[in-house]
């Protein structure tokens, strides 16, 4: 009786064990027969740390992520497209999105899915990124926010503004949407960000990040920035001074970011 248990418990060990684990056709099976949610995300962990995992499984994970119901395992498949970097994924990843996600789960996955889009950094995907900027989740728009810098998006510059400039935003993502504003170097933001860098809200300055966001555009901010250390810009003075911010601070902030960009007229 006990060899025959064994050789019972043998079979289901080689029976579950068939197939190649190099191949796409092996983890599609085991995934689709896991027996529960735990043991599905298991073997997406499984399958994201194959030496093998390559672009020939994106087919795939293009059809599990279409078909899977849980958040859960859809985060998981995306972070795995993420880090396969293929514009193919594109699709599969903006349709996985819920824009009404309400739940944990559902805005990790969106998270998940901007993270992965921003990633693969294809321009085809910044369309998607800017709806992404209108959920009601701040670690999505923060993904969102990243990928639309890393891929120099300048159909961002415009949201990104309003997000630096908006009273009401968190300071932590106006201090996001002012370093993409400054990766994607649109001469476009320099006026906003000369603002922000004067700018304190909720006792949090935001000088840091807009000076090295003008320092990126480069050279084509200096005729902003030499008419406030002038102090001939009375326009800026006059906004300063109804924000509660000295004059001297403009002066002192100016001459900064001019001396970090070699300007010779700021002498």
């Amino acid at each position: 009786m006990r060899n025959l248990f064994l050789v019972l418990v043998l079979s289901f060990a080689v029976a579950g064990c068939k197939g190649d684990p190099s191949k796409p056709e092996y983890w599609e099976k085991a995934i689709g027969g896991a027996k529960s949610k735990k043991d599905k995300l298991r073997k997406l962990d499984d399958l994201r740390q194959l030496k093998a995992l390559d672009k020939s499984f994106l087919p795939m994970l293009h059809k599990r992520m279409a078909e899977e119901k849980a958040p859960d395992a859809k985060s998981k498949i995306a972070l795995i497209l993420g880090e396969l970097k293929d514009p193919s994924s594109i699709d599969a990843l903006t349709d996985a999105i819920d824009y009404t996600a309400a739940e944990g789960d559902s805005k990790a996955m969106n998270k998940e899915i901007a993270v992965a889009l921003g990633n693969i950094g294809d321009a085809r995907a910044a369309g998607t990124l800017l709806k992404c900027l209108n959920l009601k989740d701040n670690y999505t728009i923060i993904a969102a926010v990243d990928g639309l810098g890393s891929m120099k998006a300048k159909e961002a510059v415009e949201p990104l503004i309003k997000f630096a400039r908006d009273e009401n935003t968190e300071p932590f993502l106006s201090k996001k949407a002012i370093q993409a504003l400054g990766e994607i170097g649109d001469p476009k933001a320099a006026d906003a960000l000369v603002d922000m860098m004067f700018k304190e809200r909720r006792g949090v300055s935001f000088y840091v990040e807009s000076s090295y966001a003008l320092y990126q555009i480069g050279d084509s901010v200096s005729p902003l920035l030499l008419p406030v250390l002038e102090g001939s810009d009375k326009e800026r003075f006059k906004w300063a001074e109804k924000n509660g911010i000295l004059a001297p601070a403009l002066t002192a902030k100016a001459a900064q970011v001019l001396g970090d960009l070699h300007e010779p007229k700021a002498e």
